[in-house]
């Protein structure tokens, strides 16, 4: 099962343009930043997943970098969480 925190920060941060801050990620979710990253990247790390640049993102160009989530690292996440789901269905 894809955990319900890792969904719902994908469906953010893919409506946000694709990349945000764990800082702006959490106010939108309503959940502290220091628990929601390392809440994410435990429930990444579980599966594997790891992100680039050690979760260093710029949402636009010309904006300092700091630690966030790329939607694409998520959508992986999400997708990995299904395959091992339908792996031990089998």
């Amino acid at each position: 099962m894809v955990p319900p925190l890792l969904v719902r920060a994908h469906q953010v941060v893919a409506r946000a343009g694709g990349t945000m801050y764990t800082s702006d990620l959490a106010n939108a979710l309503g959940v502290p930043t220091q628990q929601l990253g390392t809440e994410l990247v435990k429930i990444l790390r579980a599966v594997g997943v790891n992100r680039p640049k050690n979760g260093s993102v710029s949402p636009v160009r010309g904006m300092p970098s700091r630690t966030g989530f790329k939607s694409e690292t998520l959508t992986t996440g999400i997708a990995t969480y299904r395959v091992r789901a339908e792996l031990a269905a089998v």
